[in-house]
């Protein structure tokens, strides 16, 4: 699955986006949790975390993930 700056996720229960409110604030605390609105977890892959995610994403690229 590909993630841009449109793909919409649950970030600790929350809808949002990728570099959205709630995604930046959970980075912030360290608490990342990320699901699909279907309630299935997901991974960044390529052994990425989601703050290099987040850096990928503000600079106009896509992201691959992987579903748990």
């Amino acid at each position: 699955m590909q993630i841009n700056g449109k793909t919409v996720l649950l970030v600790n229960g929350k809808a949002t986006r990728v570099c959205g409110r709630q995604f930046n604030r959970a980075l912030k605390r360290g608490q990342v949790d990320v699901r699909l609105p279907t309630g299935e977890a997901v991974a960044p892959s390529k052994g990425l975390a989601w703050g290099a995610v987040a850096q990928s994403i503000r600079a106009g690229k896509k992201v691959l993930a992987s579903v748990k």
